[in-house]
């Protein structure tokens, strides 16, 4: 089953975005993950962002909202907004610190989980433990291959 990322990030750190985007296309986020973005936009009034991030959530069917933190202010409205949203959509909502920033958390988001800037980490918490979202061919080891003519362990 497909799973669905919103990015949320300062405009001036959109370059991270192309990261998680090359990720995506190596299959290091698991099959089928599509990653949503939507550049902080002018808006001054609170319930129009919340209805413009609403629509997005809603129209990506998103299963996890990951706000990239790095050294530069969010706009405190999109952050409540998202968080907001994240219970009522529901969906996962963490905080990924870029690498080499030290710009402390929005006040919104000191309740939710910091994460590190990895794929490993997003598959981590976008699948949980119980799914595979991907299996990886590990060739066996040279004494573990089954001599020919000896039984199978199964036998």
């Amino acid at each position: 089953m497909a799973k669905s990322i919103f990015v949320s990030c300062a405009e001036n750190e959109a370059h991270w975005l192309k990261k998680i985007h090359k990720w995506n296309e190596k299959g290091k986020m698991g099959r089928d993950v599509v990653i949503s973005h939507e550049p902080e936009q002018d808006f001054h009034d609170y319930n129009i962002i919340k209805a413009h991030i609403k629509e997005i959530l809603h129209d990506n069917e998103v299963d996890m909202i990951v706000v990239l933190q790095g050294d530069s202010p969010h706009n405190d409205d999109w952050i409540q907004a998202e968080v907001e949203l994240s219970s009522e959509v529901p969906t996962k909502l963490f905080c990924m610190r870029l690498p080499g920033t030290e710009y402390p958390k929005p006040e919104g988001l000191n309740h939710i989980k910091e994460i590190s800037f990895n794929p490993n980490t997003i598959v981590r918490f976008l699948y949980g433990k119980e799914e595979k979202p991907y299996r990886r061919y590990r060739p066996r080891k040279e004494e573990e291959r089954q001599p020919e003519g000896e039984p199978s362990r199964e036998d």
